[in-house]
């Protein structure tokens, strides 16, 4: 809870900063005064006094730099920062920015096409599908390591006898007319077998 409260105070001292900034500054220079004064009353000159009470309090800027990093966030502050003068350099040079905007959405639109690629063929190549990840594929090869495919006997002795697997389907691929007679268009479909469906999961569409 103290923690959640530090990080909360530091937060808001991120607001408001340029009063605070003020108000320590004034602050600071009180105490050198003070510290000069007492050098002066000591028998030093005011030059020698306020250099031993710079060095007494550890230098202006440093003790600045040092309340700064406990007052607030310093990296949301450099944070900050850089944004306004990204902001300003944009404004000075239009040409600049237009192309330096077109470059990030360029780059945006190619990085969400390539992550959708690799969502749909690598990370949820089914959708859908139940199970997808427990999908196996039934393949045969010959001795000499070509791929060959299964034939309807084949899936028959694999789906009687075959008991470590909840259900088997099989595929074929295919050409099927598809259009009316005098504009019949020639496309490339599968042949599925009867349970094919249910195997997957999913239904059939019925458009």
């Amino acid at each position: 809870m103290r923690r959640l409260r530090a990080i909360w105070l530091r937060l808001l001292g991120c607001f408001g900063s340029k009063r605070t900034e003020d108000d320590f500054s004034a602050e600071l220079e009180s105490h050198v005064a003070m510290h000069v004064e007492d050098g002066v009353r000591s028998g030093l000159s005011e030059v020698e006094a306020r250099r031993k009470a710079l060095i007494y309090l550890g230098g202006l800027e440093q003790t600045k730099i040092a309340h700064r990093e406990r007052r607030g966030l310093p990296w949301l502050e450099e944070l900050s920062q850089d944004l306004r003068f990204a902001i300003r350099q944009l404004r000075k040079s239009p040409g600049f920015a237009i192309t330096a905007i077109l470059t990030l959405a360029v780059g945006i639109a190619t990085s969400t096409t390539v992550f959708s690629w690799i969502d749909a063929i690598l990370l949820h190549p089914l959708p859908g599908v139940e199970h997808a990840d427990r999908l196996v594929a039934v393949e045969t090869v010959t001795p000499d390591g070509k791929f060959v495919p299964n034939s309807y006997p084949d899936y028959q002795d694999y789906r009687d006898h075959l008991k470590l697997l909840d259900g088997i389907a099989v595929t074929h691929p295919a050409a099927f007319s598809v259009g009316e007679q005098d504009h019949a268009e020639r496309v490339w479909g599968e042949l599925v077998s009867g349970n094919f469906f249910s195997v997957l999961g999913v239904r059939a569409s019925s458009t």
